[in-house]
């Protein structure tokens, strides 16, 4: 198979041939298509703007993708403008790390998953509990 001319792609080529497989994953373990991703989507009605008496809203925004980890919670935007997919990638894996590691998280007490699991480490140490590696 001769190697694809990634300048010469859509963006509309780009994600459906590089960014959906990236976000689904090469054995199918990633995001869901079907309820954890939307497509082409706008994510806010636009912005309100008042001249006088006159008010009326801007242009719609709108992601190549969003991702969700339940229905009602978004977590990222990705958009598929660049034609590098390791750097959507990189990206990807940015935001992933620093979701699961550096973010206060308001179902662990807004601590950090990190913080989370040394109080939980130290909390089992100090009642004589084994504590798993």
């Amino acid at each position: 198979m001769s190697p694809v001319n990634k300048k010469a792609l859509t963006e509309t080529d780009i994600r459906t041939k590089f960014i959906t497989p990236a976000i689904v994953g090469k054995d199918g373990g990633g995001w869901d298509v079907m309820s954890q991703v939307l497509e082409e989507h706008a994510f806010t009605a636009g912005r309100v703007m008042v001249h006088g008496k006159t008010v009326r809203r801007g242009a719609q925004k709108r992601a190549d993708y969003i991702l969700f980890y339940k229905s009602n919670l978004p977590l990222a935007v990705v958009e598929a403008k660049d034609n590098k997919l390791r750097q959507a990638r990189a990206i990807i894996e940015a935001w992933r790390q620093d979701y699961n590691g550096a973010r206060p998280h308001s179902s662990l007490g807004y601590r950090t998953p990190l913080e989370y699991a040394a109080a939980l480490q130290a909390a089992e140490t100090s009642c004589g509990h084994q504590v798993a590696a």
